[in-house]
């Protein structure tokens, strides 16, 4: 009789204990399943570390840009922008010594070597004919003038291809770049480290121009026509590299992380986003 009181004692301290574990196991599932999707702002993804290497032409860039950094304003070296077509180009002048002139453009996230020569017309004025290397078909030539006193470009080009594309004019204005974070519609995204009350009510399209605008403060050149479209028109953008994630602060990398995790609760979660 005591061995059976025993043994029925043992079985009901076992079950409670059992029984014990579940439900503590049980809670902390529901906890779990109730954490916000987006929750926190340190950093998941490293944008500086994204993506492939540093391409060849970026680095042809960054070494132009070293060459003419001092240049004069008056100089004809430099950065000419402008409308090109529907896409903002920047034509890049590196050297011109009297006969012949060299640069590069930048243009829809493209880079295009140009060589040729140019001509001293007098008082401010030259002629040029600038040709890209011709190994794409929508390569062609630069034909313009550059006016010193004015300070602007003006001419057309003409594709080698003219199946592949259409000829274009543009007036191009002598430009100078200087990354500025206070520029743009969210100055934020580039001057403080964000926090998620300062996104979590905006809508996707917002937030995909806060994010892309941290890139364009530092002077990229998008090949998306959609995110072009945002920036061309704007006088502070100037479209200089292809490539500028190792220039971006370490604010704007946290900062990037947080709005693209945010873009993607919202893809994820339309029906409850922002309510």
């Amino acid at each position: 009789m005591k061995k059976n009181s025993l043994l029925i004692l043992l079985l009901v301290v076992l079950f409670s204990c059992a029984t014990k574990d579940n439900a503590s196991t049980n809670i902390q599932k529901d906890t779990t399943a109730s954490t916000p999707i987006v929750q926190n702002t340190s950093l998941k993804k490293d944008a500086r570390k994204m993506g492939p290497e540093k391409s060849a032409d970026q680095i042809k860039i960054e070494e132009a840009l070293k060459t003419v950094k001092s240049a004069d304003a008056n100089s004809l070296l430099g950065s000419w922008v402008g409308a090109f077509g529907q896409t903002k180009i920047n034509i890049f002048i590196a050297s011109a010594d009297g006969k012949t002139i060299s640069g590069h453009s930048v243009c829809a996230g493209n880079y295009r070597a140009i060589n040729g020569e140019i001509e001293d017309k007098g008082n401010g004025m030259f002629t040029a004919v600038m040709k890209e290397p011709g190994d794409n078909k929508y390569d062609g030539k630069f034909q313009f003038t550059i006016d010193q006193t004015k300070k602007t470009l003006e001419g057309n080009w003409t594709p080698f291809d003219t199946k592949a594309t259409g000829a274009k004019k543009y007036s191009l204005a002598k430009t100078s770049f200087e990354y500025n974070p206070n520029v743009g519609k969210y100055p934020q995204g580039s001057t403080k480290l964000l926090a998620e009350e300062d996104v979590n009510n905006m809508s996707a399209d917002d937030l995909k121009y806060m994010r892309n605008e941290i890139y364009a403060r530092h002077g990229y050149s998008f090949q998306t026509k959609a995110v072009r479209s945002m920036f061309d028109k704007l006088d502070w953008y100037v479209p200089v590299c292809i490539d500028v994630r190792d220039q971006l602060t370490d604010n704007e990398v946290a900062n990037i992380d947080l709005i693209y995790r945010y873009e993607k609760y919202y893809e994820e979660s339309y029906d409850d986003y922002g309510r």
